[in-house]
């Protein structure tokens, strides 16, 4: 990923995490009455792809999770609480993932999870993985076929993605707001059903709200 991607999340720390409402699922919640109230009229495929993402790990049985772009620790710190011992989390955001580790003390009182800073394009896995996550990554990334390519070497059981559609208002209005940010891609399913029927893996593409979610199981 690019430079401004990378400056962009470390400014964006906090505020990424009152919007994908970070540790909700574990009874854990302070964002304000309005922040709430954004995040249920118009964020809820991110609860959406968070609840299925979570469910689609627990049935398929993995013991072993990697979280690449973890940002503010959501979906690490659910699995935890879901009793999975063997998590390691991306994020190429120092601040990132600093908040992430210290939320995790916070709610259990010790560090178990493996935060690691780190830019998956680059980062060299020592062990593969049962299950991998990549939610809220693909947005950013310039060469999708690639890094999808390298998510499958490092998992045994089962890979989720979510994509942003390109289709309706809010995809436009994203667009707009982050033209000066960093760089952004967005999709449409024949593109996203021609790139997984190129990798021979069987997947599912699932529309939830303005998110693809993407199961891939190997």
């Amino acid at each position: 990923m690019g430079n401004g991607v990378k400056s962009f999340f470390n400014d964006y720390t906090r505020d990424f995490a009152k919007i994908s409402g970070n540790a909700t699922s574990i009874g854990i919640n302070n964002n304000s009455w309005f922040e709430k109230l954004l995040n249920k009229l118009f964020r809820k495929s991110m609860s959406l792809r968070f609840n299925q993402t979570i469910s689609e790990i627990i049935s398929a049985d993995c013991e072993s999770v990697l979280d690449i772009g973890c940002g503010p620790g959501d979906y690490s710190l659910a699995l935890r609480n879901k009793n999975i011992k063997d998590i390691t989390a991306l994020d190429f955001s120092q601040n990132m993932i600093d908040f992430a580790n210290n939320l995790e003390v916070s709610i259990f009182g010790d560090s178990k999870i493996d935060w690691c800073v780190a830019d998956f394009s680059t980062w060299n896995s020592e062990k593969t993985f049962d299950a991998t996550i990549i939610v809220g990554v693909m947005d950013y990334i310039e060469d999708p076929v690639t890094f999808i390519n390298s998510v499958f070497a490092v998992c045994n059981k089962v890979s989720i993605f979510s994509f942003p559609s390109g289709k309706g208002l809010l995809a436009w209005q994203r667009k707009m707001r982050y033209k000066s940010r960093c760089y952004l891609r967005l999709y449409y399913q024949k593109e996203l059903e021609a790139i997984f029927e190129d990798t021979g893996q069987n997947f599912v593409i699932n529309q939830l709200g303005r998110d693809y979610l993407v199961v891939v199981k190997h």
